[in-house]
């Protein structure tokens, strides 16, 4: 079984969207931990109505502690962790599988398309495995969806829980991963959709101090040895992804 484990910061829309998307995709047994961080009445309301494992915190914990949360929580071999802000193919955890036990990966992520969703996920799922043809991108990883055997975390520990609200709580964990040896790889195979830091924007709206300024300091103090080694592998990302799609004449 999968445990797909995602947290919940309000956004109703969106987060309806996810959760429809995942429940109808339903190739493999799963279950879904969902980790209600303080949402409104509407969202808590909704929430109880669908057939999950929820968890609720009466306030924003973080990403990090509710990931954390659905970890332990969780009943099966793999976790996938999802952001709440995503729309996925019918196949997208039987590919994300397949890869994981035959690769040498501790842990993959699927490519992904970010902004409207003006498009047909199914059949730009199908495109890019016809265009890329199995390509893997190694040393690459997406915090919007992470996907590995629950066993992993007894090898790197959970996600540091320094890191509050949001953001750098998932490069953290890379870090940990590269340093334990680990590999990982972005599949081509299987390509989701993500609106796009919903829940990150409508949280610098709400929190009257810059969480974001705060979680960079931590991980500054934690691994600044690390700091420009990181700026420089984002622009390498970058410009790898941008020459692949130009080749491909998919937009990127």
């Amino acid at each position: 079984m999968i445990s797909v484990i995602m947290a919940v910061k309000d956004n109703l829309i969106a987060t309806r969207k996810g959760i429809d998307s995942i429940l109808a995709a339903d190739i493999e047994p799963i279950e879904l931990i969902i980790i209600n961080n303080g949402s409104l009445k509407e969202t808590q309301k909704y929430l109880e109505s669908i057939n999950v494992t929820l968890i609720n915190n009466k306030e924003n914990k973080g990403c990090a502690y509710a990931w954390n949360q659905g970890i332990k929580a969780s009943k099966g071999k793999y976790v996938c962790i999802v952001n709440n802000d995503i729309e996925v193919p019918h196949d997208w955890l039987k590919c994300l599988k397949t890869y994981l036990t035959k690769g040498p990966y501790a842990l993959v992520s699927p490519a992904m398309r970010e902004g409207e969703l003006d498009y047909s996920l199914e059949e730009m799922n199908q495109t890019y495995r016809e265009v890329f043809g199995g390509k893997v991108f190694e040393g690459e990883i997406r915090g919007t969806a992470l996907f590995a055997e629950k066993d992993l975390f007894n090898k790197t520990g959970l996600f540091d829980e320094s890191f509050r609200w949001g953001k750098y709580e998932d490069e953290d964990f890379f870090i940990r991963l590269k340093l334990h040896g680990l590999k990982t790889a972005v599949i081509t195979d299987c390509c989701i959709h993500h609106y796009g830091s919903k829940t990150v924007n409508q949280m610098k709206k709400e929190l009257p101090f810059d969480f974001e300024k705060i979680n960079r300091k931590v991980f500054f103090k934690k691994w600044w040895w690390l700091y420009p080694w990181r700026k420089f592998n984002k622009y390498r990302i970058k410009m790898r992804h941008r020459i692949t799609f130009k080749k491909t004449g998919l937009p990127y």
